[in-house]
């Protein structure tokens, strides 16, 4: 699919069909996105867990708020940041790590959208709990989970501003 088609067909999906994804499209990917996203000073702060256990699942959406759909997806990826090695390298001023992780979960989503797959960028779930459950340790912090299947909806279009609206040429 080229860059404009996978653009333009991402949705945010909360539905999915009950159907196996290949772990390698998973592998796929996640090692695309590893490799591929940049990063303040290429610090790659970012770890992925891939879930697919049903029971590690039932868990962490239970402590999710409103997000029991995710159970449904064969997979949920949870992307990890690592704060303290960025403010290390980089300094206190910014969270570049909430950046960096951000760009890769971009592109996770995109190319899961290439691959015929539907995801959701969830960010409401009680991170604290979750980590413990799944032993995350510091300084491993979650961002988001990222439900990933094959979509059993094709995704409502939601109405964008126009880039009149929010992009103004200076100069």
């Amino acid at each position: 699919m080229d860059f404009d088609k996978v653009v333009e067909k991402r949705r945010s999906v909360r539905k999915y069909k009950n159907t196996d994804v290949p772990k390698e499209i998973i592998e796929k990917i996640i090692n695309q996105t590893v490799t591929y996203s940049p990063s303040a000073n290429n610090l790659q702060p970012w770890k992925f867990l891939v879930i697919s256990d049903e029971k590690i699942k039932q868990k962490i959406v239970a402590m999710c708020k409103r997000n029991s759909y995710m159970m449904n997806a064969p997979y949920i990826v949870i992307a990890l940041s690592n704060q303290v090695e960025c403010y290390e390298i980089i300094g206190n001023y910014m969270r570049s790590d909430v950046i960096d992780v951000s760009i890769a979960i971009t592109h996770l989503i995109l190319a899961a959208t290439n691959e015929g797959l539907g995801s959701c960028w969830v960010g409401a779930f009680e991170a604290d709990k979750i980590e413990h459950f799944l032993e995350i340790a510091y300084p491993w912090r979650i961002l988001a989970l990222i439900p990933i299947g094959y979509p059993d909806e094709t995704g409502t279009y939601v109405s964008r501003k126009p880039s009149g609206e929010v992009v103004e040429w200076v100069g």
